[in-house]
């Protein structure tokens, strides 16, 4: 990653949920059906059995804090992970690469890379 792709995520952290919750910058957009497609994949994500996941690129943890099991978010933003921690008081953030993850083989029953 790039110095500049890693300010813009530094700098997008606090507003980064908006485009998901249709708020700040993004409350005029209108998007039909958006609401219902996020609450059906919150509902999937909970309902997975799952004994532990690893969530490559999590961010916010907007999605990982839906997850069940033993839950690892990894990203290479320390103001995304801020935000992710308050979010997963149960879990463990990390921050790292994605492309060079600091995991052996199988150390994890299931692996979420959501919007990466």
């Amino acid at each position: 990653m790039t110095e500049t792709e890693r300010l813009y995520y530094e700098q997008r952290a606090p507003e980064y949920d908006d485009w998901c919750l249709g708020t700040g910058l993004f409350a005029a957009r209108v998007r039909p059906g958006w609401s219902d497609e996020l609450e059906a994949l919150r509902v999937y994500l909970r309902a997975l059995p799952v004994r532990s996941v690893l969530d490559v690129a999590c961010g916010t943890g907007f999605l990982t804090q839906h997850l069940a099991g033993h839950v690892v978010g990894l990203d290479q933003s320390e103001a995304m992970l801020r935000i992710a921690r308050r979010r997963l008081p149960d879990g463990r953030v990390l921050q790292g690469d994605a492309l060079r993850l600091p995991f052996g083989s199988h150390a994890f029953e299931y692996l979420l890379a959501a919007h990466f």
